[in-house]
């Protein structure tokens, strides 16, 4: 192999870093010979120029590079981690194209260079107009952003990026803008801008809670985004100090995940205004998360508080109920069923599930009888609810089997009983008797009205049982659950693939199990299940040989261009493989590597793919680097002329194809 051969066969990241090291070896005559020989030739070795001038920190070099339209996009890139001068950052700033200026705006911005366009913006303002003036500001001082954002303006894309930098800046802005909107204007452009305020509560919360504060139906249309709910509840005693009843309001009918700034905001309350802030919130998620954060002695208080009187039995909800010590929550939960009026409420229902299993199994397993298929949803979804909070393993096998009337039920109702299964402690899923498990995989493959959703919690139940039978060393009961999985992931209706730690263990499994479907379908010319068992190995295909072949051959033979490259996609999946398999797609049909090339998840790590989409017959072909994600940045081989230069100024090279410093 030839000393450009060394370079040329390596895909593009590995080749500019072989460049590189090699620029670097180089003593300063040779590197100065070496860049007037590129720099003299085509654009692309003028490139390799710029690339070595950046390794070897040439600033002279780079600076020039500024000046020219064909190095300058790689020499602003460069100059984000160079100390070039600013002076002809400047000059580009007042006298270049738009496209540059909005590059060297970028170039200011990521290398904080604040006092150069501390200095430029006025100037900027005066040639160019507000629009330029707007794009500079992310790369300002907050004082200057407080200063230029009410003159210019800025769109949304640009106020995005000055909330980390100047903050208050930008909620002052946001605040007047709107001000001087009103009715369902304010609420279309409150809900245009509602990505803007949930970024911005996270650094001034109480500015947007103003904001949302007369607009419930905004509320609860933002106010499902965490980062909001989390932010906005990290200042409570200012939510307090003004009525900010409407926000929590809408706040409380959606799961609130509480940072921890939040959490010790809420616990440094005094009990009576913790009382406020949960009688503020609406019933629902949002109070079971407020009590959750709270010492536990302290709870039982805080919710008499904000139930006063007779209204606790009454208003208080089965969310907060379970957050309660037991002996509190047991005691109420009795209180409320004494004085409920009917037995077969769903509120009824609910509020059994807080007694002890021992308690609640009769009523609860009785209203699973009845006709109306809502309140046997009910009814499952709150006895499985009770025995995995009773965390007894008999318990909950006892709940499991009676549930079997479930697996078997409207999927409505399956996928009810399904979801506390699935999230249970795994301590109790590994004692589930196997029976039970396969009773749960068989009645959701057999029924016809099964959804994805229901196919996902059996999975899940499946995976988290099988992690606990690996850990554990239960060899027997690892291949049942294989089994299982097999034949649950047999229907098209199940989840795309498995998990990463179970591609291996189950596939070879799943594969027999499925072996004899797929090949008489793949004789017939039907690929599609072929295809979709393939694409639960992920990259672990190599664990299925048979499939594995029968994919390749797919890849290449297909009439149909789609399954050739779902099959393609699949089959080039694992790194370590992947490019001696592009190259054999490529080599037979040079069409194939557009699908199977393209795309962020081609990572080229060896010659085999690169040589083949190099060849200057194959120049067409797209082969993006890594990080291009929309594939203006293409993988190409240098210049013919390249090669020819190359003689003349390479240094000598042992054994290993490293660049030798001369000593």
């Amino acid at each position: 192999m030839s000393f450009w051969d060394k370079f040329e066969s390596l895909p593009f990241p590995a080749r500019m870093r072989a460049l590189a090291e090699h620029a670097l070896a180089l003593s300063e005559s040779e590197y100065a010979a070496v860049r007037r020989a590129l720099d003299a030739a085509g654009d692309h070795e003028r490139h390799i120029a710029l690339h070595l001038a950046v390794v070897r920190r040439d600033l002279d070099f780079v600076e020039r590079a500024l000046a020219d339209p064909v190095l300058r996009p790689r020499a602003l890139a460069a100059t984000v981690r160079l100390p070039i001068p600013d002076s002809p950052l400047a000059e580009l700033v007042v006298r270049g194209a738009p496209r540059d200026r909005v590059a060297v705006y970028g170039v200011l911005r990521r290398s904080r260079r604040r006092a150069l366009a501390d200095e430029l913006i006025a100037e900027v303002h005066r040639r160019h107009g507000p629009g330029d003036a707007a794009a500079l500001l992310p790369a300002c001082s907050p004082e200057v952003v407080a200063r230029w954002l009410p003159e210019v303006g800025a769109g949304v894309g640009v106020l995005h990026r000055l909330v980390r930098n100047a903050p208050a800046a930008v909620a002052e802005y946001v605040a007047g803008e709107a001000a001087d909107r009103d009715g369902q204007e304010l609420s279309r452009w409150l809900r245009g801008h509602r990505n803007l305020l949930a970024l911005l509560a996270t650094e001034k919360p109480l500015v947007v809670a103003r904001l949302l504060r007369d607009q419930p139906r905004v509320c609860s249309m933002l106010t499902r985004d965490p980062r909001l709910t989390g932010a906005l509840l990290s200042e409570p005693a200012e939510l307090l100090r003004w009525d900010g009843r409407t926000l929590l309001r809408s706040l409380g009918y959606e799961g609130v995940t509480l940072p921890a700034v939040a959490r010790r905001a809420i616990a440094a309350l005094s009990v009576d205004q913790i009382a406020n802030l949960l009688s503020w919130f609406g019933r629902g998620p949002g109070r079971a998360c407020l009590l959750r954060a709270l010492p536990i002695q302290i709870r039982r208080q805080v919710v008499e508080l904000a139930h006063p009187g007779e209204q606790l039995t009454a208003t208080i909800a089965v969310g907060e109920l379970r957050e309660l010590p037991d002996p509190d929550r047991i005691e109420l939960a009795r209180r409320i069923l004494a004085e409920s009026r009917s037995e077969r409420s769903w509120r009824h229902l609910e509020i059994t599930g807080a007694l002890p299993y021992s308690e609640a199994a009769a009523p609860l397993l009785e209203a699973t009888s009845s006709h109306r298929y809502q309140e046997r949803r009910v009814a499952w979804a709150t006895l499985l609810t009770c025995a995995v909070a009773e965390r007894d393993p008999d318990a909950f096998t006892e709940a499991l089997r009676a549930a079997r009337r479930a697996w078997s039920d409207q999927d409505v109702v399956r996928a009810s009983a399904l979801r506390p299964v699935a999230d249970a402690p795994a301590r109790l899923l590994s004692a589930v008797p196997l029976e039970v498990v396969r009773e749960a995989v068989v009645a959701t493959v057999a029924s016809r009205d099964a959804t994805r959703e229901t196919f996902v919690l059996v999975s899940r139940w499946l995976v988290r049982s099988l992690t606990g039978a690996l850990a554990r060393g239960l060899a027997e009961r690892v291949t049942t659950l294989q089994g299982l999985a097999a034949r649950l992931h047999a229907d098209p209706r199940s989840p795309g693939q498995f998990s990463a730690q179970h591609q291996v263990t189950a596939g070879p499994q799943l594969w027999a199990e499925l072996r004899e479907r797929v090949l008489h379908d793949a004789r017939s010319g039907r690929y599609s299940a072929a295809l979709r068992v393939a694409g639960l190995f992920g990259e672990k295909l190599a664990s299925a040989p048979e499939l594995e072949a029968l994919i390749g051959e797919i890849a290449r033979t297909a009439a149909n261009p789609a399954d050739a490259a779902a099959a393609a996609r699949r089959w080039v999946a694992d790194p370590a493989t992947r490019d001696q398999r592009v190259g054999e797609l490529v080599a037979h049909d040079p069409r194939s590597a557009g699908p199977t090339c393209s795309g962020r998840s081609f990572r080229p790590a060896g010659p085999t793919c690169s040589t083949a989409c190099w060849r200057p017959a194959n120049r067409c072909l797209p082969c993006r680097p890594v990080g291009s994600a929309d594939g203006r940045r293409r993988s190409r081989p240098l210049s013919r002329r390249t090669p020819r230069l190359w003689p003349t100024i390479r240094k000598p090279v042992c054994g290993n194809g490293n660049p030798q410093r001369d000593s």
